[in-house]
């Protein structure tokens, strides 16, 4: 009876959908189900111990995960794994379960590989889905701050033309007011710019210590130029740094998510009749995870979280409803407002950082979602470099950008650092000037994107010439995976468009201290 009952468990097991390994504590393996044999190409025998390496060869980065897990004899993470074979890429989801012969005895280890790779399209699409969301809200707003934004600009700059054209004098008080609000908007510009890109890129996490307190703080303020002014913004903020492991823009895109929510909640949500506007709170509270906070939240599974609770006074949700705002399609507003998808690619991207999500609402009244993120015991450094830039060595810098404003400005500053320069529109322009001068050209500065020939292809024609070429390299886009491969192949420093004088000064230092001639 006992072989019979041995028989059909490992008939069950072999069925399962999921790579099956069961190893000992010393990581030897002692059985495989059929699928992970197939699906890693082995032969196993039984009369012969193999071990577990020989079958994450690729991803040995896992066993020592693993071993951490033996040491704790605690197996409560989920590890996603990206793999590529043939030009495909496979994610997979690896569980690890202790199993024990008798109570508290430290004996075997079940690991299930699982394939997710359908889960992780629909959770890819749901994220661009939700991206394109909420590009549509803010649009209207952003473009509405930008030209204020703008008209700070425009209207000093015409401001000191009448005054010139007059031969007016201007006090260094009120020139120095004049280039203070003309920075002010550039900045204000330059942050909206960055975030429409860091929400309209399609992106794998990177995860990464956060701090919650700036995340909050950088929601805000895109909150504060694209709400409705009839929505009071108010945010609490911890008292020290509140730090987990996280994507940082994914991050801010829930929390983005929830406060565009909050807000078409007091705003577009309301009857005809009724006035616009409302109370939304943003707040960030660390919580002990006790017995009682555990009972009412099963998916905690460590003592301490940060939780981020976003708070409105607007439409609420009906009782009946609360179950089903995290499913994807459904919306509590007009179809022609929402696809449905932003609280379901929310409630993904908070499961993958292995957090969970609460929710309150009384219709009529308002809603709180809260949040909840492990805690991390990590501080995060910020390093300041100083304004005071001294270059002992003076020589020549050759600016390689297609936009004649920017060469004209970026050789402005060049100069201001004691240097000549020498401009190129084009990296097939850059390269016959490189090619006569290059012994005299200390430094090269390069735009990413140009028409001709790419930033990537005029670096790799430079280095033919010169392998010792200094370069700094700059875009205009956000940081991707097609700069980043410029700045692996070897770029003294990355700046980002538009940059400041002393981002510029520091970059050119760097790149100097970083390769002496």
């Amino acid at each position: 009876m006992q072989n019979k009952n041995l028989s059909l468990c490992c008939s069950i097991v072999n069925s399962l959908p999921s790579m099956i390994i069961v190893v000992d504590m010393n990581l030897k393996v002692l059985f495989v189900n059929n699928l992970t044999k197939k699906r890693m190409n082995i032969n196993f025998d039984d009369d012969i111990q193999h071990d577990l390496s020989e079958y994450f060869h690729q991803n040995l980065n896992q066993i020592e995960l693993l071993k951490k897990a033996i040491e704790r004899w605690e197996f409560d993470e989920v590890i996603r794994v990206k793999e590529k074979n043939e030009n495909k890429i496979h994610y997979f989801d690896v569980h690890f379960f202790p199993l024990n012969e008798h109570q508290n005895e430290k004996k075997y280890i079940l690991i299930q590989i699982s394939d997710v790779t359908e889960q992780e399209k629909t959770e890819l699409e749901l994220q661009r889905s939700l991206r394109l969301d909420t590009i549509g809200t803010l649009a209207s707003g952003l473009a509405h701050d930008f030209n204020n934004v703008l008209g700070g600009i425009v209207g000093t700059i015409s401001l000191l033309k009448y005054k010139f054209s007059k031969n007016d004098d201007i006090s260094k008080e009120k020139l120095k007011s004049y280039f203070e609000t003309m920075e002010e908007s550039s900045t204000r510009a330059s942050n909206m710019v960055q975030q429409l890109l860091s929400l309209s890129k399609k992106r794998e996490f990177n995860f990464a210590p956060v701090d919650l307190n700036l995340s909050i703080k950088h929601v805000m303020k895109i909150a504060e130029t694209t709400f409705d002014k009839s929505v009071k913004l108010e945010a609490e903020f911890a008292d020290k740094s509140a730090v987990v492991n996280a994507d940082p823009q994914q991050i801010e895109q829930v929390i983005l998510n929830f406060c565009v929510n909050a807000e078409h909640s007091m705003t577009i949500m309301r009857s005809d009749d009724a006035n616009w506007g409302g109370v939304l709170s943003v707040s960030l509270t660390k919580i002990e995870a006790d017995r009682f906070f555990c009972k009412n939240h099963p998916e905690a599974h460590q003592k301490e979280y940060w939780m981020v609770s976003v708070k409105d006074t607007g439409v609420g949700i009906k009782k009946e409803l609360l179950g089903n705002i995290f499913t994807p399609f459904f919306t509590t507003k007009d179809n022609q407002k929402k696809s449905g998808l932003g609280l379901a690619t929310v409630y993904n991207i908070i499961h993958q950082h292995n957090g969970f999500i609460d929710v309150y609402s009384e219709f009529g009244v308002g809603s709180t979602f809260n949040f909840y993120l492990p805690f991390v015991k990590q501080s995060i450094s910020t390093k300041t470099i100083s304004k005071k830039i001294k270059f002992d060595n003076k020589g020549c810098v050759l600016v390689i950008d297609d936009e004649i404003v920017v060469r004209k400005t970026i050789g402005d500053m060049v100069e201001e650092c004691g240097f000549n320069v020498l401009f190129a529109e084009n990296g097939e322009e850059a390269l016959k000037i490189y090619k006569e001068k290059y012994k005299n050209i200390d430094l090269i500065f390069l735009d990413m994107a140009m028409p001709k020939m790419s930033g990537k292809e005029t670096y790799i024609k430079i280095k033919e010439i010169n392998l010792d070429s200094r370069i700094i390299l700059a875009s205009g886009f956000r940081q991707d995976s097609r700069v980043q491969k410029v700045i692996d192949m070897g770029v003294e420093a990355y700046i980002q468009k538009p940059f400041t004088f002393e981002t510029l000064s520091s970059a050119i230092l760097k790149s100097f201290e970083k390769k002496p001639k």
